[in-house]
Parts: C-alpha cells; structure tokens; sequence
C-alpha cells in the first residue's frame, strides 16, 4: 500500500488555496505540518499547503512559478523522478550524517 489515508475536495468545505486540505490529511496521518512535504503543480495548490505550514515543493505543468510562489517553495523539480532523486539523496546524507 502506498497511501494510508486520501483527502479529497468534496471532503472539506473550503477549497484550495485555504489550507483545509492539507490540515485534514495532516490530522488523519497523525503529522505535523511542518514535518510534511506537498508535491503541487499549481499556484492554489502551492499556497495551500504553504498556508497549512507543510513544506511546499514544485512540479510545474502547465504553469511556472511567479515571485510571490518562488517565496514559498523548499523546491521546484522538472518532474517527479527528480523529486525521487532529491528525497533519496536527502535520505542518504541523513544516515551519513548519524553515523
């Protein structure tokens, strides 16, 4: 299983870019926002999860981040294996580092 728990739109009053989402899927993984990442490809999208207090990451699509969005992201990657990569390489440097 790769998901323990989905939040969907009609699962919360208010839509994005209000955090009600993103603090729904928190609350339900017994997790704190700032320890969270949110893989998104548009603005709303970005600025809820930022609003919720996760950790915002980038994908573009269709849309490339203007200034007010480029000062809320912790990354942006061209696509999702480069996200992979950078959470493996964060990963490895994490247990380097504990040794």
């Amino acid at each position: 299983m790769y998901f323990t728990g989905i939040v969907c739109g009609d699962m919360v009053q208010n839509s994005k870019p209000d955090p009600e989402i993103y603090l729904k899927a928190c609350e339900l993984l017994e997790a704190n926002p700032s320890e969270c990442y949110a893989l998104e490809d548009s603005k709303n999208g970005l600025l809820s999860a930022y609003r919720a207090g996760c950790k915002s990451i980038m994908v573009p699509d269709l849309w490339q981040p203007d200034e007010e969005i480029l000062n809320v992201i912790v990354g942006k990657y061209e696509d999702l294996d480069e996200v992979k990569a950078a959470f493996e390489k964060i990963h490895i440097e994490f247990f380097q580092n504990t040794n």
